[in-house]
């Protein structure tokens, strides 16, 4: 398998009055391939060369900033969807109700999201190389929400989003081709890898976060996103959490600093296939990983840091049949260095 990806950006901006034109452009190019298919009976090749244009005019009034604008695509391919015009709202607006205190925003924005090779194998090691790469479509996310400021001391962001998305990328268990009885010829055909498959999905998100600065030297906060998927073919939204959440915690004083995180994942949904008629529905456990850190300031020049991570040593699965390592400590010295 190999592929190509180039990208150039740019953006114009000038002043009228006391507002602002800018324009955003953008070139792209995705070539790549693969030796053949899951199943051995084509090849897969695949390019696009996408052109964008992003017009905007931002306006600015007292207390009130408010963008319009639109995002413009013309997307060049040679597989089956074709080439295509893609046109989306770029429109979102935020008013200062209390002196910065309190924000509200609000905003209805689109975009062409270009999936790579690259791109699933950073989000999943596990993919097989024998994927088909497509454009993800996200013809609209609307949103609203308030954040702001409490006592000076805490931070909060509150928001809920409405998401429509053509051909939404979702990882699921590629099907087994041996029932263990028989070898395969391809590593990666015994169940243990992850093929992607495109879906309309609607989703309902919420997002909350807060950040308590109690004082100088400790913080301490958190975060938590609750999602709700309609789809329009798959059964269900494979391998993503409805809920995730993060806590956070900090303390710095003087040459010292100790901190945990602790992350939090509800069940995920898979389901492998063993070749010819035999289908099983798998739910990967919720999961709950706790870390520590710390680190000393001998000098400008030298620390020493210990790090402590899955304190539970729970081989929670991230992605089915892929179990992460358990209790981790490591631990070392720091130098920096001027050349």
């Amino acid at each position: 398998s190999g592929e190509n990806h180039f990208e150039i950006n740019s953006v114009i901006d000038f002043p009228i009055g006391q507002e602002l034109m800018y324009s955003e452009i953008s070139l792209e190019l995705l070539n790549g391939k693969f030796e053949n298919d899951f199943f051995q009976t084509e090849k897969l090749s695949y390019t696009y060369f996408n052109l964008g244009f992003s017009p905007n005019f931002e306006v600015l009034r007292d207390n009130l900033t408010v963008n319009l604008g639109a995002r413009l695509y013309y997307s060049i391919t040679n597989n089956f969807e074709g080439s295509q015009f893609y046109a989306y709202p770029n429109i979102t607006a935020s008013y200062n109700i209390s002196d910065e205190a309190l924000i509200a925003y609000a905003g209805v924005i689109g975009d062409l999201q270009q999936n790579s090779y690259q791109n699933f194998v950073y989000e999943n090691p596990f993919v097989s190389p024998t994927l088909y790469i497509r454009r993800t479509n996200q013809q609209y996310n609307a949103y609203a929400g308030i954040k702001g400021l409490l006592n000076s001391k805490i931070r909060f962001n509150l928001k809920a989003a409405y998401i429509n998305e053509k051909n939404k990328a979702l990882y699921k268990l590629n099907p087994s081709l041996t029932d263990g009885s028989t070898e395969v010829d391809k590593g990666y055909k015994a169940g243990n890898s992850f093929q992607v498959v495109y879906d309309d999905v609607n989703t309902i998100h919420f997002n909350g976060e807060i950040i308590f600065d109690l004082f100088k030297e400790f913080k301490f906060g958190g975060n938590i996103d609750f999602n709700s998927y309609s789809l329009k073919n798959e059964e269900h939204a494979w391998n993503l959490p409805l809920m995730k959440a993060t806590l956070l915690a900090k303390y710095t004083r003087k040459k010292w600093s100790a901190g945990a995180d602790l992350f939090f994942s509800s069940d995920r949904k898979d389901d492998l296939s063993v070749i010819p008629n035999t289908s099983i529905r798998i739910t990967n456990a919720a999961y709950f990983d706790i870390n520590l850190n710390g680190l000393y300031n001998i000098n400008d020049k030298f620390d020493v840091f210990v790090n402590v991570n899955n304190i539970l040593s729970s081989n929670y699965q991230v992605y089915t049949n892929f179990k992460v390592q358990g209790l981790q400590v490591f631990a070392g010295v720091k130098y920096k260095f001027d050349f």
